[in-house]
């Protein structure tokens, strides 16, 4: 509402003596009418400007209705608190790999090389005891020769004692004597695996093949007293120069067969077979350099059979 008042003056130049009452006259400022606010105003004494941050950061001027009196004070917005540190766990190390068990050590296997001079050679030759060491020894195989007696007949470089020298062997032995000593070799020698080449002075001295065949199988029979599972491999006897040996290898052949067991092998090695007793050996009974090694390879290629 505007609040109007009159002066002592006459309107329009004096048109009337009349005069507009010296009455305030209130009137109605039309709605289409808005007033400027007055930017100069000072606020209502309870209201006072108080400063406020802005968004970004700035600070700005407001009207809050509080009493003149009353003192604003700002204070900042609390920073919330950071979580509590959680505890670190440590950090597992990197176990060193399980070291992997030792294979268990391979059960040694007793051999007998039981024989006559074929077995214990001699007289400059080592006959095929070495041959037959080193194939096993090459191949792994753990084995101990065992026997009564070590090392050979006459003399012989001591560059072929380079193997485990014990055996059975017996220089110009027959069947019967090796069985009447066989049971105490046995009371301290137990072989797992017996070689036999045996029969050979029996068949040149003219002993009948029965008596032969009876004495080697009562070989058999103590070796099993000694070990009831002894593995016995028996040889076809090589050739002689001008005598041949096929006859009592057959009658060896049909022992062995008679006397096989499952538990105790009786197995035959045929020795015999791609042997040349005029070019394998180096005196009527004994095996040369060549005749050796045959007779070594033979006896191994039977053996491992029961290494394995």
């Amino acid at each position: 509402a505007l609040l109007l008042s009159a002066c002592g003056g006459s309107s329009g130049g004096g048109d009337s003596g009349e005069g507009i009452p010296a009455a305030a006259v209130q009137t109605e400022t039309p709605a289409s009418v808005q007033t400027e606010p007055d930017l100069e105003q000072e606020p209502a004494e309870d209201e006072r400007l108080v400063p406020v941050l802005a968004s970004g950061g700035e600070q700005a001027m407001v009207t809050s209705p509080v009493a003149a009196t009353e003192q604003i004070v700002l204070v900042p917005a609390a920073t919330p608190a950071p979580p509590p540190e959680q505890p670190s766990m440590p950090v597992p190390l990197p176990q060193p790999e399980p070291e992997p068990e030792p294979e268990p050590e391979p059960a040694i296997q007793r051999l007998m090389l039981l024989g006559d001079s074929i077995t214990e050679a001699g007289n400059g030759h080592p006959g095929f005891r070495r041959e037959l060491w080193f194939l096993l020894q090459g191949s792994g195989y753990s084995v101990d020769f065992v026997g009564s007696q070590r090392g050979f007949h006459g003399s012989i470089s001591s560059k072929y004692k380079d193997f485990d020298l014990d055996h059975e062997g017996h220089w110009g032995w027959e069947a019967g004597e090796i069985n009447s000593k066989l049971k105490g070799w046995l009371s301290t020698y137990k072989p797992d695996i017996v070689l036999m080449h045996l029969g050979t002075n029996d068949f040149d001295r003219g002993q009948s093949h029965s008596s032969t065949i009876d004495e080697l199988g009562a070989i058999i029979d103590k070796l099993r007293q000694a070990k009831p599972n002894v593995v016995i491999l028996m040889a076809r006897l090589i050739p002689m120069v001008d005598k041949d040996t096929a006859s009592i290898n057959k009658a060896i052949g049909k022992l062995a067969e008679s006397k096989h067991r499952s538990n105790s092998p009786v197995k035959i090695v045929d020795q015999h077979s791609g042997y040349n007793a005029y070019t394998d050996n180096y005196d009527k009974w004994h095996p040369n350099s060549s005749g050796e090694e045959k007779i070594a390879d033979k006896w191994f290629a039977a053996v491992r059979a029961y290494l394995d």
